[in-house]
């Protein structure tokens, strides 16, 4: 369990650094649909898409091994290990994220669309009495042109 903290630990803490990085070789296979949420969803998603690049090495270097097996070429074992590791990939960078998408929508996007339509200078019912202050363009002190 203390080996299990500390690895979990070290690809959280690895997903943060990784987060300002410019792109890799890595980013091909790993999922980027929530990349417009904030810290607060890529954080964790990137998390996951680590998580899931170290559970795909198995399926991985088994389908490259049955691909080469069967006689295929190395392009087409590299693509069979390459889409093996990008859909647990995905898989793992979606799972992971969604919880935190489903926070952030309940608890900042929802709040925020609710009282953004609040504010008095959206609301119909605030009218400013304009008629004693001079307007850009119009006439001024109420003379009338």
């Amino acid at each position: 369990m203390k080996k299990l903290m500390i690895v979990l630990a070290l690809l959280v803490s690895v997903s943060f650094v990784k987060a300002g990085e410019p792109e890799s070789g890595l980013d091909k296979v790993f999922f980027h649909g929530y990349d417009e949420q904030g810290g607060f969803v890529t954080g964790p998603t990137l998390c996951g898409n680590y998580l899931g690049l170290g559970v795909s090495m198995i399926p991985a270097g088994v389908a490259y091994s049955f691909m080469y097996l069967c006689g295929a070429q190395d392009s087409t074992c590299d693509a069979a290990a390459f889409n093996t590791t990008k859909g647990i990939t995905y898989a793992f960078g979606a799972a992971v994220g969604a919880p935190f998408l489903a926070v952030k929508a309940v608890v900042w996007d929802g709040p925020m669309a609710v009282f953004d339509g609040l504010s008095p200078a959206s609301n119909d019912e605030v009218q400013v009495n304009t008629g004693d202050k001079p307007v850009a363009g119009g006439p001024k002190n109420g003379n009338k042109q």
